[in-house]
């Protein structure tokens, strides 16, 4: 049976609710917190979040455009929404004393010293960006402590057989570092080698939160008879 004319006039109507009706996007588990001034002072691109991943804050600030005597803003990347603190859930913002990793002091007073706060709903966890790490299962774990390896170089790197070659290494932030084939070593020093064929050394370094920092370097043996010069 065809339609008739009330059903036509029906979809129409429906359709025009359809396109008057706001597109809503899914909310993130992250919350940017921060007061108008830190906006001024952000760089281009905000991170690394917790998930590893960078937000151009060109969206931050377009979406909030705070004034100059709002209230602490609260922004969430997913949906590109940002309101007031007093606008918000109070599951969307940390009680006032809570611990911010990565810097000191409390989340209001981080927040009131002008810097922005990343706020992990999931497990409630609080970083400064460039603080934030996260497990493989995307878990937040909070301030990542890095071992950071200034330098590891082989001097002589170009020698012949017999020769003594100096490994010498500076580490920071490591708890405990080691070289394969050599073993535990202190976080600078130096060690003497004699390879008789070339040989490739790895210094590993650990920090307090777990995690490794390697560096490479080589010694290449060259042969007697091809061999004039000084080392290198």
């Amino acid at each position: 049976m065809p339609a008739g004319p009330h059903w036509h006039r029906l979809t129409i109507l429906l359709l025009g609710l359809l396109i008057l009706l706001p597109v809503t996007t899914q909310a993130g588990r992250l919350r940017l917190l921060f007061e108008p001034a830190a906006l001024a002072s952000l760089d281009p691109r905000l991170g690394p979040l917790p998930d590893g991943s960078f937000l151009d804050t060109g969206r931050l600030v377009n979406a909030c455009n705070t004034g100059a005597n709002a209230e602490v803003s609260v922004y969430d990347p997913g949906s590109n929404r940002c309101l007031a603190r007093n606008q918000v859930s109070p599951t969307e913002f940390p009680g006032d004393n809570a611990a911010v990793s990565g810097a000191s002091g409390s989340v209001t007073e981080v927040l009131a010293s002008g810097q922005l706060v990343i706020f992990d709903l999931p497990t409630g966890a609080l970083c400064i960006p460039g603080s934030c790490v996260v497990t493989n299962e995307g878990d937040f774990l909070g301030t990542a402590i890095i071992a950071i390896i200034g330098h590891f170089r082989a001097t002589p790197k170009r020698m012949v057989a017999g020769v003594v070659s100096t490994l010498d290494w500076s580490a920071t932030s490591a708890t405990m570092c080691n070289i394969d084939g050599i073993g535990s070593v202190p976080n600078i020093g130096s060690v003497l080698v004699s390879p008789v064929t070339a040989a490739e050394y790895t210094l590993n370094c650990v920090s307090s939160s777990g995690t490794t920092q390697a560096a490479i370097t080589t010694i290449t043996i060259l042969p007697q008879s091809i061999f004039s010069g000084g080392f290198e």
